[in-house]
Order: C-alpha cells, then structure tokens, then sequence
C-alpha cells in the first residue's frame, strides 16, 4: 500500500539550497521531508560558486607570475597543467560542499525519499509509493543552462558554464557567448589561464549594470587581452577542425573568428520537468513559459507552494538563500518579510564589480546626490597596483543611503557595509566616521562619505556657527 506522509514542509530538490534550507527548517521544530530527484540539481549555487572561486584563484597566481616582471619578479610564464587544475576545483567543490549524506540528514530528524516527484493535485505530490501532503512546499529544483536560437549551434559542440569547470584541456581560442556575470567571469579566467578570449553578446554586456562601473570592467578585461563583441548577431559555422564564429555587427561590418572552443552562458531556465505542475494550480507566464509565476515573495500561484532558487528564476546564490531563509522565517516563525530588494548584484572578476540599489538618482526625487571616491586614491590599491576602481554612492535629502556602485579590488566585501548601511538606515555620516584599519579598501568608503561632511560644512549655517566664535571675540 502507498504510505502517506504529512509532514509541515515538504522540500522538492536536494541540492545545496534544499539541504540547507531543510536543515534550518529542522532547527525551528518543522517536520521536513526532502525530495532528492535522484540526480544533481542543474545550476547548484554553492557547488558552482566553489568552483569558480577555486579556478579563479588558480587563475589570479598564472596571472601574478606572468606579469611580474612589471615589478622585478621576472621569470618563466608558467606552466598549466590543466588535468590538475580541474582535480584541484574538484577537492575545493568536495571540501566546500554542505555535508548532504543520508545518514548526516536523517540523524537530524530529515525525511528523505529518492525518486521523481509529480503532483497529483493542489494539496499532493507523489515520490514512487509515498503520498505527500505537507502544509507547504518549497521548489528548490535549480535551474539548467539556456541555449540561445543562435544558426548552426545546434550542430557543434559547446561548454556551459556548468560543464566548463571541469575541462581538462587548454582550450586555444575560446569565444565565450553571453553577456552576464558569469560570461565575464569565465572569459578572464581562462584568458589568464592562458587562453585567447573573445566575448561576444547578442545584446549589451552587463546590461543591468551600472554604465561607469561596468567601463572601468570592461577597460581592465581589455587590458588582459580579452576581445568584446557586444549589440551582435551571431552565426556558428561548423567546420572539420575548429569552429568558425560569424559576427554581424549593426550597419555593414561582419567579423569572422576562428574558435577552437564555444561556452554558451546566455542565462538558465528552472527545471521543473516532471512535476506536472499544472495539477498543481501553479501557473506560468505567457510570455516566458518555461518559468513559473512567483509574487515577491516567492509564492507561487498555489498558497501551498513556494519557489526559491533557480525554480523562482533568481540569478544569484545569496539572494536564493536569503529568500528561502525569509521563506522559512515568515512560514514557521510568522516574521515579516525582508526587503528583498537590498540583495546585491555581484560580478567577480578581477576588479569585483558589486551594486545594490539606486545606482542613479531616481527621476524626480528632490535632494537625492552622488558621493564618489576612486580607488587610485587609496593607499592599499597604489599600492598592491590595483587602482582600478571607483565608487558611486547614492545618498537621500535626509542623508541615507539609496544604493551605491563600486568596481574594484575587495568591491563585494565593502558592499556588505553598504547594506548594512541601507538596512539600518544608517546616515551617511556614520561612514565617514567609521574606524577603519590603514591601509585598507575599505576607505574607499569613507572617502567617499566625507564629501557629504564636507558639503555640509559648507552650508550657509554651518559657515555662521562658525563666524560666531570670532564674531564674540
């Protein structure tokens, strides 16, 4: 006979989100059935980001040791033996990776079955020979890589960002296809790998960026010898060795390159394949039917249902953990919801490129100003030769902050204060009197807020107050 189980949440994807979040859910006192489809989950935010962060570390000492003699280190470029660098990511994925093991999950209380989940109506989905019927579900499915309708793709072969990481070769001319984060983040690692990059986008690179920050990226990326191609309509042209990259450039111009490797990073779709949804009362968009429709907050078209993660087509790891952790608080503790809004967007090549917010005046807003700072002021950056960097703080009438843009050396850890800053409501001022370590990025920060002291000082009152003293002689 088919068992059923009733738990208070039941969990669709064992992933590193799915896990965590069961784990937590265990920790308030919530029964927590986890469903582990049998497979990874497309798209794992911690597996991935462990992986790039392990390449890219490999990546920064190649690119150390090849421009050192600017500083009189000169020496051998170096020798990359790629088979070890990929089992190098490896042990980084595997020592990095939450412990996921069945027993660990079940010493704590989890509840798991493997196989592949369907719902059968609004209020159940059914795993092999077990009826579920929690109070509530949470999609924590990922999402997979999106292959663009570009001519002759279909016929070569391509690395995704997800295959990519686990390449052993060198690849000698890799043309990367994408526009997104994880495109620029890519293409410098393998350029200071020490393959020929080209970048090409169908539509504007970093397109929701900030225009200054996102050239002083481009500018650096340049310098590392990384081609772009942006605004362009692309063809692939198989070929017996090699592939052949068309570019048609708005106007008359065609660029043809010679590629010895394609990576399509154009952007990932949920993966809900399965699930009959349908049953479910969950609906999808229209005009994007490959997702699902989520509010704000993450629920779904069903009160039972909730979406986090790749399945609630969020782009970024630490905005799907912040949003499964408000999911959780608001479900089983009864907190509000957070502002999501404040989840920061994080690009993290060398310079970092990190906003969050406003990074413009908004149109009609009286009072609102932009606060900069550039890193080639900075003591640590002149010195570690890193100056390339700026700062963009945008500041309210009443001295709050309404979001920043900063591009450059240790920019996503510096961001950490800026939310900070905005959660709390903090005044602008409060920044320039942080203590801080000398030298230090993060005085880029304070630089930057000083100027708000100083506009202040400069005000018609502040200038009287001042005349007083010498007024009473």
């Amino acid at each position: 006979m088919a068992e059923l189980s009733k738990p208070d949440l039941c969990i669709i994807g064992a992933g590193s989100l799915g896990v965590e979040l069961a784990c937590r859910a265990r920790r308030y006192g919530a029964s927590v059935v986890l469903v582990d489809r049998g497979r990874p989950e497309a798209g794992d935010g911690v597996a991935q980001t462990a992986a790039l962060a392990a390449l890219a570390g490999i990546a920064a000492r190649a690119h150390s040791w090849r421009t050192g003699a600017a500083v009189g280190l000169a020496g051998d470029p170096p020798k990359i033996n790629h088979r070890t660098v990929s089992e190098q990511v490896s042990r980084v994925v595997a020592e990095l990776a939450p412990e996921r093991s069945t027993e660990r999950l079940q010493a704590l209380g989890i509840v798991i079955l493997t196989g592949a989940p369907a719902f059968a109506d609004k209020q159940t989905l059914v795993v092999g020979q077990t009826t579920i019927r929690a109070d509530h579900f949470i999609l924590a499915t990922g999402a997979t890589p999106k292959t663009p309708a570009i001519p002759g793709l279909e016929d070569v072969p391509f690395f995704t960002p997800d295959t990519i990481v686990a390449n052993t070769r060198k690849l000698t001319h890799l043309v990367v296809i994408g526009g997104d984060a994880a495109a620029l983040e890519l293409a410098q690692v393998h350029a200071r790998l020490g393959s020929q990059v080209t970048l090409t986008s169908p539509g504007a690179i970093l397109s929701e960026a900030d225009a200054e920050s996102r050239a002083i990226l481009l500018r650096a990326l340049v310098e590392e010898g990384i081609a772009f191609h942006e605004n362009v309509e692309i063809t692939v042209l198989p070929r017996k060795l090699g592939i052949g990259v068309q570019l048609q450039h708005f106007g008359s111009e065609t660029t043809l390159l010679d590629a010895s490797h394609l990576l399509v990073t154009t952007g990932r779709i949920p993966d809900l394949e399965g699930l009959d949804l349908a049953k479910a009362g969950i609906a999808r968009p229209d005009q994007q039917p490959e997702q699902i429709k989520v509010s704000a907050v993450g629920r779904t078209t069903n009160n039972r249902v909730s979406a986090v993660g790749g399945a609630a087509n969020e782009k970024h790891p630490h905005a799907a953990r912040r949003a499964g952790e408000a999911l959780l608080g608001r479900l089983l503790l009864g907190k509000k919801t957070s502002n999501s809004k404040l989840a920061p967007t994080l690009v993290m090549t060398s310079p970092e490129l990190a906003q969050i917010g406003l990074t413009e005046p908004r149109d009609g807003a009286s009072g609102q100003q932009i606060l900069r700072a550039n890193w080639s002021e900075n003591p640590k950056a002149r010195a570690l030769g890193a100056a390339h960097g700026a700062a963009k703080l945008v500041v309210n009438n009443d001295g709050t902050l309404a979001g920043a843009a900063l591009v450059g050396i240790g920019a996503a850890e510096m961001l950490a204060i800026i939310a900070l800053a905005m959660e709390r409501r903090l005044h602008v001022a409060e920044l320039a009197q942080l203590v801080l370590p000398h030298p230090s990025f993060a005085e880029v920060l304070r630089s930057a807020a000083e100027q708000f002291e100083g506009k202040t000082a400069s005000a018609p009152a502040t200038r009287r107050r001042l005349k007083l003293p010498r007024l009473l002689g």
